[in-house]
């Protein structure tokens, strides 16, 4: 829950009201205050405004100006031209309708791109290299996380990773207690506080499997355990709008990320078995489209070498 929601929906007495009010009211200033400077502000203590800052559960007075700034800061970049809920409206052209969503998409990439922390996507990649199996939860109500999750797990098998993939029924329980220690887990959830997704969390926990929380910002069941957490953008209401836009662009972008960083991680070696194994698929040369065309006469080995050249070249 974001921050400012946790402050909105907490019962307050009057004085915390009133600091509560001063925060929200002044909370890209917050940054530069001290304790005392909010006690004065609202005509507290800097105890009480301590004790505001405990029942928020945080430790003290400069993590929660910490989080707050930044969450506030955050909340207030981008989407000021087009909403993530409403991009749209009743009698839009079908040309402005294009540009909105076209914008609604960059500022979903750009959302995103500013909330991954390289530190936390370190992590992930290292938990998902070193992992014998990866198994993938994700909410079947939510259909195009369901998609991006089993492109997900198409493009790591093509680069010959296991992967338990992503389930539309009972047995992601199941697939959570046949993981083992040399295992790990993803698991995407826009909201965080999906029962079933709660109940594999708990199972992941309580046998130590290291997993990946793809989720969003303000913390919630899935990620408070979680080894790496990676925040997509956080915009979209529950079920006020016309689609999914933001949190569908911000899953695809963050899953492929995560197969890239780890494709890399043995660069060669994947690009020569990706390219070995799906040259033989069926129908992939047949095209007329010169661009799509492969040319079958190299090697893979040829392949990957005409590659690095032109890249030296460079």
């Amino acid at each position: 829950m974001l921050i400012k929601d946790r402050i909105k929906n907490s019962r307050l007495s009057p004085a915390e009201q009133g600091i509560a009010d001063f925060l929200i009211e002044e909370a890209e200033r917050v940054g530069q205050l001290k304790a005392i400077d909010v006690a004065q502000a609202t005509y507290t203590s800097s105890p009480a405004v301590v004790r505001f800052c405990h029942k928020m559960g945080f430790s003290g007075w400069n993590e929660f100006r910490d989080a707050f700034y930044k969450e506030a800061v955050y909340l207030n970049r981008h989407f000021q031209d087009v909403d993530p809920n409403i991009p749209f409206h009743k009698g839009d052209s079908m040309m402005e309708i294009a540009g909105r969503i076209a914008t609604l998409y960059t500022e979903s990439v750009e959302d995103t791109m500013e909330l991954l922390d390289r530190k936390e996507l370190e992590k992930a990649v290292d938990i998902l290299s070193n992992a014998r199996r990866i198994a993938v939860f994700a909410v079947s109500a939510v259909s195009n996380v369901i998609y991006f999750a089993s492109e997900f797990v198409y493009y790591l098998e093509k680069i010959d990773k296991l992967v338990l993939s992503p389930s539309l029924n009972g047995d992601v329980y199941y697939n959570a207690m046949r993981l083992e220690k040399e295992d790990a887990a993803i698991i995407l959830s826009y909201s965080g506080e999906t029962s079933q997704l709660r109940g594999i969390v708990e199972i992941l926990h309580e046998q130590n499997i290291p997993y990946v929380a793809i989720t969003s910002i303000g913390g919630n069941s899935v990620s408070d355990y979680a080894s790496a957490v990676l925040n997509i953008t956080t915009r979209e209401k529950s079920y006020s709008k016309i689609a999914g836009y933001t949190s569908a662009m911000s899953f695809h972008l963050i899953l492929d990320i995560l197969y890239s960083c780890l494709f890399a991680r043995d660069y060669s070696k994947n690009l020569d078995y990706k390219i070995s194994r799906s040259r033989f698929e069926k129908d992939r040369g047949n095209t007329r489209n010169a661009i799509l065309r492969e040319n079958t006469s190299f090697s893979v080995s040829e392949v990957v070498r005409n590659m690095n050249s032109r890249k030296i070249k460079k």
